[in-house]
């Protein structure tokens, strides 16, 4: 992922972001942690796995809603925030 500019300059990450769609992290994460559980000898997937979801939930809204991720303009605009939400159940 440290290639990837989807990944690397996500709004999920704290990067400038993209303009929609913002699911790359959050269809990423959702692959990425069960896998990383699934092969836990493997440093490099845990390393991403905390980094990522401990960027997302530092990002939360300020503590101010509990919101996930970028802001969107349309507050029914949840395309990436379901795959989001999946992934942080499956890291739980």
């Amino acid at each position: 992922p440290d290639f990837w500019n989807y990944l690397v300059d996500s709004a999920w990450l704290g990067g400038r972001g993209f303009k929609p769609p913002n699911q790359f992290v959050p269809y990423y994460l959702n692959g990425l942690v069960p896998l990383s559980f699934q092969l836990p000898g493997d440093a490099r997937l845990t390393e991403i796995r905390e980094r990522m979801v401990g960027e997302i939930l530092d990002r939360q809204a300020n503590g101010t809603s509990g919101w996930l991720g970028p802001d969107v303009v349309d507050p029914e605009d949840l395309f990436s925030k379901y795959p989001a939400v999946e992934a942080l159940a499956q890291y739980a």
